[in-house]
């Protein structure tokens, strides 16, 4: 009997993959038409060879490997507080809600005018839509867990303090919201404490929450983010070149970035929370250092 013959051919695996390109790149055109690849850093043809293709997918599945591998340590190790307290809700958490709220809102008509919404997949707009979220939502035990996390990923606003890229903002007032949006980004988890309610941070040393953030950060920019980037040519938090004042230029530069960030995510999320508890007034410090963390009887973080 005569057995069929399958096309096993590179063409025939590839083709599906092509048309799926296509049809995102397609989707995404509108997000990034008006981004200008002739700045240094942006993006374009030079900046996506920048690595091989082969060197991309063995960082690409390392690096998503590893993610999920601390994600799956971490998160039966994670600990909430037994009870939570109603936040109170205080004129100044209401004046920061509108102010960031306000301040994001004219940063997204900014990248719309420039028809260059793309970059809101940066995670320094990411994090300002969770702090916004947390500046909102009522107490309980899932903002907790957002709020957690989300002291391990505002540390790009550090950074983008000390080393501002303002070259690409043209418009009116468009550098100043950049400051003001990073400068809001420091203060909100230093007021959100003073609030206490669900914006307990877990004790300094406690590991499992760093170790979640991290492979919850290293598998949005390797996987996603990267994507994306590919798909648009647009150097998207530099995952496809390296910024032209990066220390570690070359191409090696992303896993320096994988080894110094393991240092740096868990070191500037600590620092800050030692920092703002000696500041916090004394009431609020004793309800941060009574957080009765606990784990579920299962083991798992309790959620509910």
């Amino acid at each position: 009997m005569e057995i069929p013959q399958v096309n096993l051919t590179i063409e025939g695996a590839v083709e599906p993959i092509s048309k799926w390109n296509t049809y995102a790149k397609t989707l995404l055109y509108w997000t990034y038409e008006g981004v200008d690849y002739s700045i240094d850093g942006t993006g374009g043809e030079d900046c996506v060879n920048f690595l091989g293709l082969g060197q991309r997918l063995i960082e690409t599945f390392f690096a998503c490997g590893l993610a999920c591998l601390a994600m799956y340590v971490a998160y039966p190790r994670l600990k909430l507080p037994q009870a939570l307290a109603e936040d109170r809700n205080s004129k100044m958490k209401r004046f920061l809600s509108v102010l960031l709220t306000l301040t994001f809102g004219v940063e997204l008509g900014y990248k719309l005018a420039t028809k260059q919404f793309i970059w809101i997949f940066n995670p320094c707009h990411l994090e300002t839509i969770a702090q916004i979220f947390l500046l909102a939502a009522p107490s309980n035990k899932y903002v907790t867990t957002v709020f957690r996390l989300h002291m391990y990923a505002f540390h790009g606003a550090t950074l983008a303090m000390l080393l501002p890229v303002t070259n690409t903002r043209l418009l009116p007032f468009e550098t100043e919201v950049y400051y003001v949006q990073h400068i809001l980004m420091l203060l909100v988890p230093y007021f959100l404490m003073r609030e206490r309610g669900p914006y307990l941070t877990e004790p300094i040393s406690d590991i499992w929450w760093p170790l979640m953030a991290l492979g919850i950060l290293y598998f949005w920019h390797f996987g996603p983010l990267h994507y994306i980037a590919y798909l648009s040519q647009v150097n998207l938090n530099n995952m496809l070149c390296p910024a032209i004042s990066d220390p570690f230029y070359g191409p090696r530069y992303r896993w320096w970035a994988m080894g110094h960030q393991v240092l740096m995510i868990p070191l500037h999320a600590k620092v800050y929370t030692y920092v703002a508890n000696l500041l916090l007034p004394s009431s609020t410090q004793d309800s941060h250092r009574g957080r009765g963390d606990s784990l579920g009887s299962n083991g798992h973080a309790k959620m509910n």
